[in-house]
């Protein structure tokens, strides 16, 4: 068995694979585009850290990604729906960052994107496939 494992984590090259796995609510609703004859579906997922102030108390904190689905066409899109603001869901992709300016302000922003390969869509709690 340990040999198995050990094997297998040499194969895949786990020391240069990027990776994340995020369950949080859809902030935006998805929008799809076309770019250069492949499709993109776009939205905002919000996940909530849980910390303590000094005093013991629960404090949520918010942090948002923006997340992409790349695909080519014809392919069925029907489960976009389930992207609708609010909707729990996980999913899996390939974490980037980008920087950008906002407005012709002078501070600069940092956003985190994931480019995502794998989802699965929570309805009240329960997943549905």
């Amino acid at each position: 068995m340990m040999f198995f494992l050990f094997h297998f984590i040499n194969i895949l090259n786990f020391d240069r694979m990027r990776r994340i796995v995020l369950i949080g609510n859809v902030g935006t609703t998805a929008s799809l585009r076309d770019v250069n004859k492949k499709m993109v579906a776009n939205f905002s997922l919000c996940v909530n850290e849980f910390t303590h102030d000094p005093q013991g108390n629960k404090i949520d904190k918010p942090v948002w990604f923006e997340c992409s689905l790349w695909f080519d066409l014809p392919t069925k899109t029907d489960y976009l729906k389930h992207f609708k603001q609010g909707n729990l869901i996980y999913i899996e992709g390939v974490p980037g960052v980008h920087t950008y300016i906002k407005n012709a302000e002078s501070v600069g922003y940092i956003c985190v994107n994931i480019n995502f390969y794998k989802v699965l869509i929570y309805k009240d709690g329960k997943e549905n496939t």
